[in-house]
């Protein structure tokens, strides 16, 4: 019997090979995190014409739209582009936004990466 260990990811207790660090589940997690944080125009959301942009959404719509959706009321903290701006710059500044709980971008973020790695096999 070949060594085992177990998944790094915290309260994952799944047993894997001794050679991988997480379980299929949290090893595409991981690879999803990876490709985000590896995007040349990361910077642009930690500017101050961003952080005026995202306040000024926030004020005008400050409940998540999807939690409305779904008759949840939940207070938005995130300005989301409604379209993925792919690193077009005129897309990050002028696209349409749209205001979402922390939880409701997560699971839109993880299928937009998740619909578009599909596309390209």
């Amino acid at each position: 019997m070949s060594p085992m260990n177990i998944c790094n990811h915290p309260r994952c207790s799944t047993r894997i090979p001794f050679r991988d660090k997480y379980c299929a589940l949290h090893k595409r997690k991981q690879t999803v995190k990876k490709e985000w944080k590896s995007r040349e125009w990361q910077y642009l959301y930690h500017t101050a014409r961003w952080k005026k942009r995202r306040l000024k959404q926030l004020d005008a719509q400050p409940l998540c739209e999807d939690c409305l959706k779904n008759s949840r009321i939940t207070l938005a903290s995130v300005a989301d582009h409604i379209k993925d701006h792919k690193g077009d710059l005129n897309k990050f500044w002028y696209g349409p936004l749209q205001s979402l709980c922390k939880s409701c971008h997560s699971k839109k973020t993880i299928k937009e990466n998740l619909n578009s790695k599909n596309t390209m096999n």
